[in-house]
């Protein structure tokens, strides 16, 4: 996996209050040059902590650069009260089809990350009205065990060390398609908006 330290910052913005930003990449030029030894890993995140006497979140670069590896992220209790775990059953319920098992982590704020294994380019996606976002190529997803700013860690329910990551289906591009801002259609090498 290409691993990338996160980070939060805050500053003013144009109105005069102040912004926090937090899962930040806190490599420049993260998505060309993600760490992938140990060696650099030990080297970026002492060099954070001393720097910011914070011990920075772990981020994983997800898409092609990652050997093809997307995430689902399925938000819950979000800000605009929209829970895309009800999306999700909803969905389920609609179709008849469930997901496949697959690596799935806990988030700090209660939402899911569901893994999964494609050989295809695909694009990241936010839809806040379904509450579900894909990260892909050039995405970022924070993994266990960063901290949350609310002081709760991710943990994983399904563990890469118990179980397999399942790959791309049918199921799983359904459910993606469903979930894509303005209907979009797989095309190829990646998914495009449809007409």
């Amino acid at each position: 996996h290409a691993v990338v330290p996160l980070g939060s910052w805050t500053f003013t913005g144009r109105d005069g209050k102040q912004i926090s930003r937090w899962k930040r990449p806190l490599v420049k030029n993260w998505q060309n040059n993600p760490i992938r030894t140990e060696s650099q890993a030990r080297y970026y995140w002492q060099e954070q902590m001393l720097r910011f006497g914070v011990v920075p979140g772990i981020g994983i670069a997800t898409g092609q650069i990652s050997g093809g590896y997307i995430v689902i992220d399925i938000d819950r209790n979000h800000r605009d009260g929209v829970d895309g775990y009800d999306t999700l059953l909803d969905w389920q319920l609609d179709t008849g089809k469930e997901l496949p098992d697959t690596w799935t982590a806990l988030t700090g704020s209660g939402g899911y990350h569901l893994w999964y294994h494609t050989d295809r380019a695909m694009r990241c996606f936010s839809n806040p009205e379904l509450g579900i976002d894909l990260r892909a190529d050039g995405g970022c997803i924070a993994v266990p065990p960063t901290l949350h700013p609310n002081g709760k860690r991710y943990t994983w329910e399904y563990s890469p060390k118990e179980f397999e990551c399942a790959e791309l289906d049918d199921t799983v591009e359904a459910f993606i398609q469903y979930c894509q801002p303005g209907g979009y259609q797989y095309a190829g090498g990646g998914f495009r908006p449809s007409e």
